[in-house]
């Protein structure tokens, strides 16, 4: 699994040889943001106020990733 681009601005696009089940974006702190579009392989983070955040992507064979993402 990849996530690009990193940093970004608006969207990131996943890239998987396996089906996306889940993807879970957190701040800092390990709250869970709410309310992220995920479709595509393409997360919406336009809402998201600049910062670092932790992305936790899952796909359908129960393999986690979590990688750390800048939004400017």
């Amino acid at each position: 699994m990849n996530v690009f681009p990193n940093p970004t601005s608006d969207f990131i696009q996943i890239s998987s040889e396996t089906q996306i089940s889940d993807v879970k974006v957190s701040d800092m702190n390990g709250r869970t943001i709410n309310n992220i579009g995920f479709a595509d392989n393409k997360v919406d983070l336009r809402m998201l106020a600049n910062g670092m955040y932790l992305v936790t992507i899952t796909d359908v064979n129960g393999s986690t990733l979590t990688k750390k993402l800048i939004k400017r």
